[in-house]
């Protein structure tokens, strides 16, 4: 008995929705609320010509995020697409493990070489920035291993930073809204421990340095003062008492953050100037 066969794509405006229903069924998104996107139903983009995009309803659209920062040349680039056909009839695939390479590797990694700082002359290629800095973490390790320096397994990211969506890239990132929902690598978990040692350190070291100000600050003793001028195009009044500035520390600090604000102001004028007019 012969298989039926599957139903192709219907040639009318109910295709969006064909390939909407194909997506919810069968799709998974990643950085995505599956339910929610369902119900929503997805964007199908279905070409690209230079920076713009168009979708399945016929909508033009500007790629702002060059697909996802990866599309520096632009859809439909002839160059590119030619030297990709030559290679993919070619030789469309082979590895790299088994003491081989390939023309194309060996002259990409000799032409970045040219480009990068010097003495940085070997290339390792990945996939995807994910897989990039995942490699860069395990050849950390590696390095240090071989050293000798085993213990040399901390590693600092910046808060708010994205490393990438694989196990050492998410657990690398500061964007810790995302940690609960995984199950993070336990020799990784130190990141989020630093993050946490190094604000509070942060926010003590800028307690330290206000103590300090505030402790000079409170060995003068001022006359009665009223202070009055431009901040930011707004007008800015601030009054102290005489006698020991303590009571009025926070007082005092604004007004000197104030008077310091307007000395940078004065050093720095700025004057808005009109934007030239674009010719297109």
């Amino acid at each position: 008995m012969a298989r039926a066969k599957k139903a192709a794509p219907p040639k009318n405006r109910n295709r969006t929705q064909y390939w909407r229903g194909l997506d919810a069924a069968h799709h998974i998104h990643p950085f995505t609320q599956t339910e929610a996107l369902n119900r929503e139903g997805v964007r199908v983009i279905t070409k690209g010509k230079g920076i713009y995009l168009w979708d399945s309803d016929g909508k033009k659209l500007i790629d702002g995020m060059a697909g996802l920062w990866c599309v520096q040349l632009g859809y439909g680039n002839k160059e590119l697409a030619r030297a990709g056909c030559e290679a993919l009839n070619t030789l469309p695939y082979y590895n790299h493990f088994f003491k081989t390479t390939n023309p194309w590797t060996a002259e990409l990694a000799g032409t970045l070489t040219k480009l990068l700082p010097d003495g940085h002359q070997h290339v390792l290629f990945a996939n995807s920035g994910s897989e990039g800095n995942d490699t860069a973490l395990k050849m950390i390790r590696y390095y240090w291993n071989l050293k000798g320096r085993t213990e040399k397994k901390l590693h600092l990211s910046r808060a708010m930073s994205y490393h990438g969506v694989t196990m050492a890239g998410a657990s690398l990132s500061g964007l810790t809204p995302l940690h609960p929902q995984f199950d993070l690598l336990g020799a990784l978990r130190d990141c989020q421990r630093l993050r946490r040692a190094a604000a509070t350190q942060q926010a003590r070291s800028q307690q330290e340095r206000e103590d300090r100000r505030l402790s000079r600050l409170s060995r003068l003793r001022l006359p009665s003062l009223t202070q009055a001028f431009q901040f930011g195009g707004q007008p800015f009044v601030l009054l102290t008492c005489s006698g020991d500035l303590r009571s009025q520390l926070p007082f005092a600090l604004l007004l000197m953050r104030l008077r310091r604000s307007k000395l940078r102001a004065q050093q720095r004028p700025f004057e808005q100037q009109p934007s030239p007019a674009c010719d297109h």
